[in-house]
């Protein structure tokens, strides 16, 4: 093979340091490009947490905001569209007003045989009969044939008769319901039983929101299901805690004051929202399954706990069961408190404390808020 001229060996020495230069250059240009790019994502992330995303959404027939500070846009997208779909497919299987759902299945036939559950169903069960048994009776999925006797299912305007309270009062009570837990199957031993979940499905959904915020990475949120509010442990940037309203149940949207909170779970019951007029009287939609009767002796309750299912019970137990149960509750489950809202000669709204929680900021001193 012929050696290289000496004319050519000349060029590849005078080319060498232009080569050098040029991978020099584009070395640089791509380190540049990849510092480039990691400050955008990083101001990007900034902005994201500096700033909630937003979901507004339908569940349960009410409105709903979630905020998420933890998270940039992209990713916030994939975890609302979770979120929504999962909330639905939970709505989609326990209205009770949709004869479609499983739980409209359920009523229309566990008096004739055993029913088999779907896994979130069986779920919902489990958790409802737990909080039956820790209320003492006072929460109670089977009221559904005393909210249908007093025409929240329908269009009743006159109050029942002694006789038909005594003959539906024979269709309450979880007691009556029997429990397959190798089947997961469900059977009512009385015809006529039905399940309302009113009072525990929102509580159950932000549990289920919580695990697929975690899912998702989102560790500074809250979500505000129709008045059932959960915050995160960490509060957003520049803040110490979250500011939590307290409902009025005296005035339509207005609070009787707020909270500062961090990792809590909160929950009102009142009669204020969902009520009828029977025989000329307002009822409320809270019932007392004991004694078949609308509770009408308090105005609201409202309760700060570490669970929205705990949260949710809680607050209809509580209405329910009055002060003595939720100073049992209270010292049961550490870090839960309840606020009791009556009315003083006035027509003030009167305020009683009961567990573990901070006091409301108000203005107008101990126990009375304008």
């Amino acid at each position: 093979m012929p050696n290289s001229s000496p004319i050519t060996n000349k060029r590849l020495r005078l080319l060498a340091p232009l080569f050098c230069v040029l991978l020099i250059a584009i070395i640089a240009f791509f380190i540049l490009r990849r510092e480039r790019s990691v400050t955008q994502s990083a101001d990007v992330a900034g902005e994201a947490i500096a700033s909630p995303q937003l979901m507004d959404f339908t569940v349960f027939n009410t409105l709903c905001r979630l905020s998420v500070w933890s998270l940039p846009p992209a990713k916030s997208e994939a975890l609302f569209a979770e979120l929504n779909q999962q909330l639905r497919l939970l709505h989609d299987c326990i209205n009770v007003y949709d004869p479609k759902s499983e739980l409209s299945a359920i009523n229309r036939n566990a008096a004739s045989a055993p029913v088999t559950c779907s896994p979130m169903l069986w779920d919902i069960l489990m958790s409802a009969r737990e909080a039956w048994r820790i209320s003492d009776g006072a929460f109670d999925v089977t009221i559904g044939p005393l909210m249908q006797l007093w025409g929240f299912y329908g269009k009743q305007q006159i109050a029942p008769s002694q006789d038909e309270m005594q003959a539906v009062r024979q269709k309450v009570g979880l007691d009556k319901v029997r429990f397959d837990e190798q089947q997961h199957s469900v059977a009512f031993s009385v015809p006529g039983m039905r399940l309302d979940f009113g009072g525990i499905a929102k509580g159950y959904a932000l549990d289920m929101a919580g695990k697929i915020l975690a899912q998702h990475g989102a560790d500074i949120f809250l979500l505000d299901l129709g008045g059932n509010i959960a915050c995160s442990a960490t509060p957003p940037p520049g803040r110490e805690a979250f500011t939590i309203g307290i409902r009025n149940p005296h005035a339509a949207n207005t609070l009787l004051g707020t909270m500062s909170l961090r990792g809590r779970f909160i929950a009102t019951s009142g009669n204020y929202e969902r009520f009828r007029f029977v025989d000329g009287k307002r009822v409320g939609h809270i019932m007392d399954p004991r004694s078949g009767m609308p509770c009408t002796y308090l105005d609201g309750v409202s309760v700060v706990t570490t669970s929205g299912l705990l949260s949710d019970v809680f607050s209809t137990a509580a209405f329910i069961g009055r002060q003595d149960l939720a100073r049992s509750l209270s010292e049961r489950f550490p870090g839960s408190g309840f606020i009791f809202v009556s009315k003083d000669q006035q027509g003030k709204p009167v305020l009683e404390y009961i567990g573990d929680l901070p006091m409301l900021e108000r203005q107008n001193g101990p126990g009375v808020v304008d």
